[in-house]
């Protein structure tokens, strides 16, 4: 062990270490990380520093306890919890913007600019925050999921979301105007509940999915089609590349270079994919 930090949260379950971290997220320089527990919410410094005080920051407690935690590419830490979403600004530990909503708050994101902050709901629906540049807030919603949505995540351009509820994945269009009535792409094949997902850092729109049905597919969103889905039209995505395990439930997906693709099981076990792309495509 490097170091130890003692974690106290509000609403936060106790062990006979101390409270329960329900969340962790790194920062993209890597100089620092947050945890919440409970309606807490701790961000530290990793910096060589003396005093502890001096490493810690903690906000003030959100409404409830946090579901969901992630540093934007602009430094700003963004929680989502039942009643809302927050921003904090780490240089300044105070939140800049608070979002209420009636709902739980499972998964949350943003673009870096924070014109668009998303939410997956608890209630089978996407939620999403339009900050206009005059400063007006417009709020739409997604629907359409088979279940709640558990996540919800930018790719690397910010065109496209990606968002998980039931055994259906559906990725929304932010270009130009955003979502409000373009035609969502449907990612096909998983027959069970979607258990994560992952943008690649590498190509244009490959996404990375995994299940409870053990199956690991791999999308290129740009390839999808057009055509009849149900009452409306969607754009259908098959998996570019697959791999079935026989049940064993993917409990994670995470990108490495080169189209490396590691998956980790309910077995225990972990693979890893080799995904074959032509230049993104």
């Amino acid at each position: 062990i490097i170091e130890r930090f003692v974690i106290e949260g509000i609403d936060a379950d106790r062990t006979s270490e101390g409270h329960t971290v329900g969340n962790v997220a790194v920062a993209a320089d890597g100089k620092s990380f947050a945890v919440s527990a409970g309606k807490s919410v701790h961000i530290i410094s990793v910096e060589d520093t003396e005093l502890e005080a001096q490493k810690r920051k903690v906000f003030p407690p959100v409404g409830a306890c946090v579901e969901d935690l992630k540093f934007l590419p602009s430094g700003e830490l963004i929680a989502g919890y039942y009643g809302g979403v927050s921003l904090w600004s780490p240089s300044v530990g105070e939140k800049g913007v608070e979002l209420p909503f009636k709902g739980n708050m499972l998964s949350v994101s943003a673009t870096p600019d924070k014109t668009w902050i998303i939410a997956g709901c608890h209630d089978a629906t996407v939620h999403i925050w339009n900050l206009t540049k005059d400063g007006d807030i417009q709020e739409l919603s997604c629907g359409g999921y088979e279940g709640k949505v558990t996540h919800c995540e930018f790719d690397p351009s910010y065109r496209w979301m990606a968002s998980t509820g039931g055994n259906r994945n559906v990725i929304w269009d932010f270009s130009g105007a955003g979502p409000a009535g373009s035609i969502p792409t449907i990612g096909l094949g998983h027959t069970r509940t979607l258990t994560c997902q992952a943008w690649s850092p590498e190509g244009v729109g490959i996404l990375a999915t995994g299940g409870k049905d053990g199956n690991v597919f791999v999308y290129n969103v740009p390839s999808a089609q057009t055509t009849a889905y149900g009452q409306a039209h969607a754009n259908l995505c098959f998996p570019a590349g697959m791999a079935s395990q026989d049940g064993d439930e993917v409990m994670q997906v995470v990108w490495g270079k080169g189209f490396r693709l590691f998956s980790g099981h309910m077995s225990g076990k972990v693979r890893s994919w080799t995904a074959s792309m032509d230049d993104g495509k």
